[in-house]
């Protein structure tokens, strides 16, 4: 027995480019032991020139995802050597040579993604912070609590761990200079991470100025963290749990002034 089977290549293929083989028909021969054989219609030109198009298409769109990937991935090699160059002084000090030599590439491969160092440390600032803001708020979200606590806690644990982006930030807030375009870009960053601070502050009724309140715990954060992360004489183990007590320090002042502020309402 033999059987017709209209549209066959979309039965044999499922629709996918893998061969130009397409017929309007798949002729079966069977008999009592099942299907034997079977024959495919010659594919129509019309199939064949879909099918190469079709065929032609993926195969510049894989080469553009992975032309994508492949700068991706260089990208994230000249950050990560960029912020460990950018931890031991201030951008305008550093070279694009001792970059390429951190990330082991030539010196002209950086150019090709970033024009100059300025560039490059705003890049490597901005994808840190960022990713630091997006770190925290998922940790808030986790919690089910907005608490000074959590984030005066989660901000010494996760700048003690990613101690080259802190160092970044130390030195460019005490030695850096950089264009009003810059300043702009890390300034967007930079708020908000002060907003995610005056949606904790607000949360707990607090009726002052959260942003002035918002920038004094940062700067409060930011002083034990300069003073005290390398403080010598003291293990690790002993400058961790000392940043943590000043913390808890600042913690109780600043609740007790939020007391202050939420009793007595705006002047």
């Amino acid at each position: 027995m033999s059987v017709y089977i209209p549209n066959a290549g979309r039965f044999v293929n499922q629709g996918l480019p893998s061969a130009p083989c397409d017929g309007n028909k798949l002729l079966l021969h069977m008999d009592v032991h099942g299907i034997h054989e079977f024959e495919i219609e010659k594919p129509s030109a019309p199939f064949r020139r879909e099918w190469w198009q079709r065929s032609d298409m993926m195969k510049k769109d894989t080469l553009s995802k992975l032309k994508q990937q492949e700068r991706e991935i260089r990208e994230n090699l000249i950050i990560d050597a960029a912020r460990t160059v950018f931890g031991t002084k201030t951008y305008d000090k550093v070279s694009m040579s001792e970059i390429a030599k951190e990330a082991g590439i030539a010196k002209s491969s950086i150019y090709t993604y970033f024009p100059n160092q300025e560039a490059l440390f705003v890049e490597a600032s901005f994808r840190d912070t960022e990713r630091f803001i997006a770190s925290l708020a998922k940790r808030l979200e986790q919690e089910k609590r907005h608490s000074i606590e959590l984030f005066i806690n989660y901000f010494l644990d996760y700048y003690t761990e990613h101690e080259a982006h802190w160092r970044m930030i130390t030195h460019f807030a005490l030695h850096g200079n950089i264009s009003r375009e810059s300043a702009e870009k890390l300034n967007l960053i930079a708020r908000q991470l002060m907003d995610l601070l005056e949606i904790v502050l607000k949360k707990m009724d607090y009726r002052g100025d959260t942003r002035l309140l918002s920038h004094t715990l940062f700067s409060a954060l930011s002083g034990i963290m300069i003073s005290f992360r390398k403080y010598p004489g003291r293990t690790e183990a002993e400058r961790i749990a000392h940043m943590k007590r000043i913390g808890r320090v600042v913690q109780e002042m600043l609740l007790a002034y939020i007391q202050t502020g939420a009793s007595s309402g705006p002047d």
